[in-house]
């Protein structure tokens, strides 16, 4: 079920038998102009693991999320999710939500429980007005079945765990109640956050889920994540977070999905020695083919060596020439003048009031730097 901010799909966009893999991309092209942002990539994803997607601004790792969810098809290769699993996607950006208070909102994510609570308050209703008799019989026994069913569904619980949601993720209780157009945007990417872990899908998809949480409210996503059922695929500039949370790393390298298993300091080191490694190789190919050269130049005009000079032609031709030079990640350089000397007091504020509405943030602040 489509829900702002996030995108629900079931086997989508090509199912897949069981295999242990909730993701599996095979031979994955796809260019932008003349950017290929994915080039012959593959990747596979456990149905438990916790990874996380790094790369530079602009590297394919919101077009990679896109192309799961199936809002962006790939140029060629396949991408598919694992046969009946259900996916949640926060995008970077809230849908509009309207109509219902912040509690409710949240608790329509889950679908099925709502559906079922539906259901018992129209039998209710019709209970009211039956008489006694078969037919009120026959209601009283369809109440009681879907009692049974919103019990099997934990749906007794759901409001328990919507509002625990909601406060990990900064709401008060005295906003439960609030209409949801009284939020503002970092609050509905929060919203829209609460709705995904309510309804717990077997894949969680997560673009940069910390953008709009506080401190207090990171560590409490954390926790939740590290003990959550599924499997977690996030894209964040949040080292700590991924740190604290991720298995595996995947770069998005030279239109290449590369896996790294550990967290980030760990993809940092494993990555540098990977590096080291084919610096190692390359110089010890430049050295053979350079040795080969200066016995082909020094013995080609002698016939007594003419086996042994195509020998080493044929050796060079193997080596292939020079390295292509790899593309430079481009940098930003920043450079700050020096500013002049400031007085004593760089801010002050006094006596400050700031709110929303009749929401007050600040009362009464005094600050001084």
């Amino acid at each position: 079920m489509p829900t702002p901010g996030s995108a629900w799909e079931r086997g989508h966009p090509s199912s897949l038998p069981y295999t242990g893999r909730v993701i599996t991309v095979t031979n994955l092209w796809k260019a932008f102009g003349p950017q290929d942002l994915f080039a012959g990539a593959d990747l596979r994803v456990g149905a438990r693991e916790r990874v996380a997607l790094v790369g530079p601004n602009g590297s394919g790792k919101t077009t990679l999320f896109e192309m799961l969810a199936g809002t962006e098809s790939p140029d060629r290769g396949e991408i598919g999710i694992l046969k009946q699993a259900a996916i949640g996607y926060l995008r970077q950006e809230a849908g509009v939500l309207e109509g219902r208070s912040l509690l409710q909102e949240v608790l329509s994510a889950a679908t099925e429980v709502e559906e079922t609570n539906h259901k018992l308050a129209v039998l209710e209703a019709e209970l009211e007005e039956c008489p006694e008799g078969e037919e009120r019989d026959r209601l009283l026994t369809d109440y009681a079945e879907i009692h049974e069913r919103l019990a099997d569904l934990d749906g007794y619980t759901k409001e328990f765990e919507a509002k625990a949601i909601l406060g990990g993720l900064g709401f008060r209780d005295v906003e439960f109640d609030r209409a949801v157009t009284a939020f503002s945007g970092g609050q509905l990417m929060r919203i829209s956050l609460a709705k995904l872990l309510l309804a717990a899908p077997d894949l969680l998809m997560l673009d940069e889920p910390t953008n709009h949480l506080d401190v207090e409210a990171v560590e409490w996503l954390e926790r939740f994540l590290k003990a959550y059922k599924g499997a977690i695929f996030l894209v964040s500039h949040d080292r700590e977070f991924i740190n604290g949370l991720a298995t595996r790393v995947v770069e998005i390298d030279g239109g290449q999905l590369v896996s790294y298993k550990g967290d980030y300091e760990a993809f940092l080191a494993q990555r540098e020695l990977v590096a080291e490694q084919a610096e190692a190789a390359e110089r010890n190919r430049a050295r053979q083919a350079a040795q080969a050269q200066e016995f082909i130049d020094r013995f080609r005009a002698k016939a007594t060596k003419a086996r042994q000079v195509q020998s080493r032609i044929k050796q060079v031709e193997k080596m292939g020439g020079p390295a292509p030079k790899k593309r430079v990640r481009r940098t930003m350089g920043l450079s700050f003048p020096v500013p002049p000397r400031a007085g004593r007091v760089i801010v002050q504020l006094k006596d400050v009031r700031f709110g929303y509405g009749a929401d007050p943030v600040y009362e009464g602040l005094d600050l001084a730097l």
